[in-house]
């Protein structure tokens, strides 16, 4: 986390050193990963970290957090003085130091703050599909139309589905609450489907198996045996060649020599251990059918 300077609320995304590149941003500073630290240990280092967060987004005003890549379809729609904010790479995180300080404080401006993210996401036309639009930074609220899709395998894993889970048990806002549970049903939906639904091809999709556990929330809340099933289905789709041994790294590549898994990845690894874990949380009860119908 940068505690000064005009990257102040950020963390570096690309490396352990404040200089590694040009990827400053609030995904990686994110009060989601360090509150239930907080909270099981009560330690005021950790609680005064999460609150020198409180006001990160504005330091989007310093850094164009998009680095090189071209500018996004929200970006293209934000209008002259105005900010675009992706919904969960950014906004999830800075609603999981809002929550957070509500949470300890009981101060309602934090929750205000919430519910107007949550609220205007809810109704842009596309809403969660749209990805990202221009952000307010005075009142927390995104504007322009939202008539684009734009899905992003990194958009729901950095906090914001726990962080939305939470906030709709909490707030149940309608709007968001459609909003949500419809990226949910659709970002892991058959291409087909998806297509006829929304009029578009969804393009390349990453993280499946990890995404399988936002399926499996839509199902719960809806009451979907289908889905459930369709999320069973794609956490157990990827089939691995257990057949390959680890790789054996030296010289340049490492520091010290290593044996590597060339199945395993950071990413795979940590959304398919916090998919399992939420599948089997809510549709745990289908599991059995569902490894039923795979050996059939």
């Amino acid at each position: 986390v940068y505690h000064l300077g005009r990257f102040k609320g950020f963390g570096t995304r690309h490396g352990v050193q404040p200089w590694s590149d040009s990827s400053k941003q609030p995904r990686v500073s994110n009060v989601a990963y360090r509150r239930i630290f907080y909270y099981l240990t009560a330690d005021e280092r950790v609680g005064d970290l999460m609150r020198d967060l409180l006001e990160s987004d504005h330091a989007i005003k310093n850094v164009d957090i998009g680095r090189k890549l071209p500018k996004s379809e929200a970006q293209k729609a934000a209008g002259e003085g105005e900010l675009t904010s992706a919904f969960g790479t950014s906004w999830g995180a800075y609603v999981a130091a809002w929550l957070t300080e509500w949470e300890r404080t009981g101060d309602t401006k934090w929750r205000d703050r919430i519910l107007n993210g949550m609220t205007s996401i809810g109704k842009l036309d596309r809403r969660w599909m749209a990805g990202g639009a221009p952000y307010d930074l005075k009142t927390g609220t995104f504007g322009g139309k939202g008539d684009y899709i734009k899905l992003s395998h990194l958009n729901a894993v950095f906090g914001v589905v726990e962080m939305s889970s939470e906030m709709l048990a909490l707030v149940d806002e309608p709007f968001y609450r459609r909003a949500w549970l419809e990226y949910c049903r659709w970002y892991n939906a058959p291409a087909q489907a998806f297509e006829a639904q929304f009029g578009q091809k969804p393009g390349d999709r990453n993280l499946l198996e990890g995404h399988s556990r936002l399926t499996a929330y839509a199902a719960y809340h809806e009451r979907d045996k289908a889905l459930a099933l369709r999320a069973w289905d794609e956490f157990f789709r990827e089939k691995r060649d257990l057949t390959k041994r680890p790789t054996r790294m030296s010289g340049p590549s490492v520091l010290r020599p290593i044996d590597e898994d060339p199945l395993l990845s950071t990413n795979g690894t940590a959304q398919w251990g916090l998919a399992a874990i939420q599948n089997m949380a809510l549709i745990g009860d289908t599991l059995d059918e569902a490894l039923g119908l795979r050996k059939t």
